[in-house]
């Protein structure tokens, strides 16, 4: 993989500290917790990140070509060695037209969720679509988000706690049977446009 390169005229010296942190720093974490990504460029195929600001680099640079992208935190490892638990957070979209859906996974048990702002719980559910036509998730208008609110909800996402909707302040997390569709296209495009 090659490095992520930011532009230095964004970075703040906030950000420039968050760089030497820990990989994951809002939690307790292991020191055997692996951070990994795949989307449309990688061809799904899983490429190891170094850092929790390479990730939310991936989330920031989704566009109509590589709309959508997946961020894994692998952690567990049983006595042969293999992972246990995996934190997935996807992303699909860009700007201000973001669908946010995860996983938390062990074994013997999965918990999908998708995102909800948690004022827009209480609307009329306005069905909507996110991403480019060879690519699109059938979605609620109310669970678009911005990009700003997808890095956000980030790292409570690699920490979530099955089954529980509050976790990141301002949002709701719901079992994705609440969702417009299933979603599970969200790892295999239509095409290979």
């Amino acid at each position: 993989m090659q490095p992520l390169t930011l532009d230095p005229t964004v970075d703040s010296p906030a950000d420039t500290a968050l760089a030497t942190r820990p990989l994951l720093d809002s939690a307790p974490a292991s020191e055997d917790d692996e951070l990994w990504y795949h989307d449309h460029e990688t061809k799904a195929q899983w490429e190891r990140l170094d850092n929790l600001r390479q990730a939310e680099a991936i989330i920031r640079s989704r566009t109509a070509r590589n709309p959508w992208a997946g961020i894994g935190r692998f952690s567990h490892r049983n006595a042969d060695g293999e992972f246990e638990q995996l934190h997935l957070f996807e992303v699909l979209g860009w700007a201000d037209r973001v669908y946010v859906c995860g996983d938390v996974s062990r074994v013997g048990f999965q918990w999908r969720w998708s995102s909800w702002p948690a004022d827009t719980l209480h609307q009329g559910r306005t069905p909507g679509a996110v991403g480019p036509d060879w690519y699109r998730a059938d979605v609620y208008e109310q669970q678009v988000v911005t990009v700003h609110d997808a890095v956000t909800q980030f790292r409570p996402a690699l920490h979530a706690i099955e089954g529980v909707n509050d976790q990141a302040p301002g949002y709701v997390w719901l079992p994705r049977e609440h969702d417009f569709a299933a979603n599970q296209h969200l790892r295999t495009p239509l095409d290979d446009s």
